[in-house]
């Protein structure tokens, strides 16, 4: 179903609309995420509209009294936050174009906001054994074991894995280099950093780079798919896949196809297992009690400290409590 773009009757509302969307366009947003901050911003507009109060003389007590608003409206905080951040977005443009000389939403959090780490985290050993027993018996599995590794061990995202190229490894410093990463929507996106293989990943990472899809991409170009369950692409971008460290054995640059099956996989070896999110927060979690914070900041990837210390309070008795926000507000 299409998602809803709302529409309104002020020219200046929709020129600002229109100046926001070029804006987040060009800062890689996603199209949701776009049109969700287009649609909390112009609600603010039009409330101020109905107040007769300028967007750009807007203060800092007048968006205390929109928080107030949107509080008797019903909205929750969560919504709220959502909506404080798109207003953060708006002011940020105008200030860029110096057409105000701060932003007076920022740092506007509203209290109480709770983002739940996932819950059943795995232990340490759990992450381990799921590396361990995951089976090596074709090129197929031999590949998933190294995104496997990623997983466990360095924390990555799916997206990550999708961004990966052979030349982010590095076998001699055994470091692997992950970009940095877009934002999509729901979540901002991901710094890039230099992080550390384990041992046990040097020799399958090896294999995998100098045999393994060396031979994926020889079957792919001479169209031997005996191994491969699912339909050839239309159209194979060959330039694309070259260059990519992970791509299907089907010939599609996108290894989404191939996740789903992986995290079967693991949740046979392991019930506990859900989806890569909960991996990832099992790796943050253990990080957390091994390093000081903003090295965890670092590892992870995360724009804020925020992301970091929700899982600060992660501990052995309840793994679900996180860090709330702070700000006046109550």
């Amino acid at each position: 179903m299409r998602k809803r773009v709302y529409e309104y009757d002020s020219a200046t509302i929709r020129q600002a609309l229109e100046q926001l969307t070029d804006y987040l366009g060009k800062k890689h947003y996603a199209p949701d995420s776009i049109r969700m901050y287009g649609n909390y911003t112009g609600y603010f507009l039009a409330w101020a509209e109905r107040d007769n109060l300028p967007a750009r003389e807007v203060r800092y007590p007048d968006l205390l009294s929109y928080i107030h608003h949107l509080q008797d409206s019903g909205r929750s905080a969560r919504q709220i936050n959502m909506m404080l951040v798109a207003i953060r977005h708006y002011y940020t443009m105008l200030a860029r174009k110096k057409q105000v000389k701060k932003n007076p939403a920022s740092g506007l959090i509203l209290r109480g906001v709770v983002q739940a780490v996932p819950s059943d985290l795995l232990s340490r050993d759990e992450l381990d054994q799921l590396y361990e027993r995951y089976p090596v018996v074709n090129l197929r599995s031999a590949r998933n074991k190294i995104m496997v590794g990623l997983l466990v061990y360095q924390a990555v995202t799916t997206q990550e894995l999708s961004l990966l190229r052979t030349e982010h490894v590095n076998l001699a410093s055994a470091t692997l280099q992950v970009p940095e990463s877009k934002r999509i929507t729901g979540q901002g996106g991901l710094k890039g950093r230099v992080l550390k293989l384990q041992a046990s990943q040097i020799l399958p990472l090896q294999e995998y780079l100098t045999v393994g899809r060396p031979q994926i991409l020889d079957d792919i170009s001479s169209d031997r798919y005996f191994y491969r369950p699912t339909r050839k692409p239309a159209k194979i971008d060959y330039e694309a896949i070259q260059q990519q460290l992970f791509f299907s054995l089907n010939g599609s640059a996108s290894i989404k196809a191939s996740l789903k099956p992986l995290m079967v996989d693991l949740s046979k070896l392991n019930p506990s297992v859900k989806h890569a999110k909960q991996l990832r927060a099992s790796v943050i979690t253990e990080w957390v009690k091994q390093y000081d914070i903003r090295r965890v900041q670092y590892l992870a990837g995360h724009n804020s400290i925020t992301s970091t210390q929700r899982y600060q309070s992660a501990n052995l008795e309840e793994l679900q409590e996180v860090v709330s926000l702070h700000h006046p507000l109550q």
